[in-house]
C-alpha cells in the first residue's frame, strides 16, 4: 500500500518525516512525502507564545488529511494541540529521543555574566533561565535551527536553547551544554515524533505497526495532564512521563514562584486532582 506523509519543509522536519519513511519502507510500504510551509513558519515577526493558535504548526497540516491530500502527517508531538480536528488522531508515535533541552553557548548559564542575552520563544524556558540566572536576559529567537544558530553565530545571542532531539537528529556538532532536568524539565511530549491519521483509515491502521508502545504511553500521560488542565503550549509548565513515574513543575502565574512535584502514573485522575489542589492560586484556573 502506497502512503502519503506530509510535514513541514524546515531540514528538521524533513529528518523526522523521513525517519518514519524509514520505518514504513522496513515494513514493506511505500512512502512518498510531501513538504508544507505553514503559517507559523511564514510569520517569524510574533513570538509564538503570542500567536493565538496553540497548533500553529500542525492545524493546517492536519486540514490536508482531511482534504486527502495526503495519509499522514508528521509532528513533533509536542506542537499538537490536546484537541484536534474531528475525524483525527494520533495512531502512532516512534521511539522517543533524548527529552532535555541543550543551551548551544561557549559559557554555561550560571557562568554567563550580567546582561548576557539568551534567545528563545518558550515561556517555559524563559522562566528556567531566569531561575537558573536572574542577571541573564532572554529576548525573543524565531526561525528553523538553522536560522537560530546563525543568528548565535552572528552574536546576537550569547547563547540560544534548543531540544536536545532536534541537536541530535541534525547531527550538529557546535559547544553545547545539555540542561539538567532538574531545572529544565521539558516541554510535555518533548523529543516525541508523532504521526497523525484518519480515524479508522487503512493508512491509520498501517501505522500503528511502527508504533512505540513505552512512548505512546509516556505521551498520553502527558497530553492527559495538559489537557485536562488546559494548558496551550504558551504555558511556563514543565511535563515528563518516564519510567513510570510523572514529573511536573508549574511557575506561577502571578509570581516568580514555581513548584516541583512527582507522581506515580497508577492513576491519572489522582494526579490531576493533587495538581489542582498544589497550585490553586497559581493563575491557571
Amino acid at each position: 500500500m502506497p502512503v502519503t506523509i506530509g510535514t513541514r519543509n524546515s531540514k528538521l522536519a524533513l529528518i523526522q518525516a523521513n525517519s518514519v519513511k524509514a520505518a514504513f519502507e522496513s515494513r514493506g510500504y511505500e512512502v512518498q512525502i510531501k513538504g508544507f510551509t505553514s503559517s507559523g513558519d511564514s510569520n517569524r515577526n510574533v513570538p509564538l507564545y503570542r500567536m493565538s493558535s496553540t497548533g500553529v504548526f500542525v492545524d493546517e497540516l492536519n486540514e490536508m488529511i482531511l482534504k486527502g491530500e495526503i495519509d499522514l502527517a508528521v509532528h513533533s508531538a509536542k506542537d499538537v494541540p490536546t484537541r484536534i480536528q474531528d475525524g483525527l488522531e494520533i495512531t502512532s508515535v516512534i521511539k522517543r529521543d533524548d527529552y532535555r533541552d541543550v543551551l548551544i553557548s561557549e559559557t554555561s548559564l550560571e557562568d554567563m555574566r550580567e546582561g548576557s542575552v539568551i534567545g528563545t520563544s518558550s515561556m517555559r524556558r524563559i522562566r528556567q533561565v531566569k531561575t537558573a540566572n536572574p542577571k541573564i536576559k532572554v529576548s525573543d529567537i524565531r526561525g528553523n535551527i538553522d536560522t537560530r544558530i546563525s543568528k548565535y553565530i552572528g552574536k546576537k545571542y550569547n547563547g540560544i536553547i534548543i531540544a536536545m532531539a532536534a541537536y541530535n537528529r541534525m547531527s550538529l556538532d557546535i559547544g553545547h551544554f545539555i540542561l539538567s532536568e532538574d531545572q529544565f524539565l521539558p516541554a510535555p511530549n518533548q523529543g516525541i515524533i508523532a504521526i497523525v491519521g484518519k480515524k479508522s483509515s487503512e493508512p491509520a491502521y498501517a501505522s500503528r505497526e511502527i508504533n512505540h508502545a513505552e512512548t505512546f504511553r509516556d505521551m498520553q500521560n502527558e497530553r492527559f495532564i495538559a489537557g485536562s488542565l488546559n494548558l496551550g503550549c504558551s504555558m511556563p509548565v514543565g511535563i515528563l512521563s518516564s519510567n513510570g513515574k510523572i514529573k511536573t513543575r508549574f511557575y506561577s502565574l502571578k509570581s516568580n514562584t514555581y513548584k516541583d512535584m512527582e507522581f506515580f502514573n497508577d492513576n491519572m485522575e489522582s494526579v490531576i486532582d493533587k495538581i489542582r489542589q498544589e497550585i490553586g492560586d497559581y493563575g491557571y484556573f
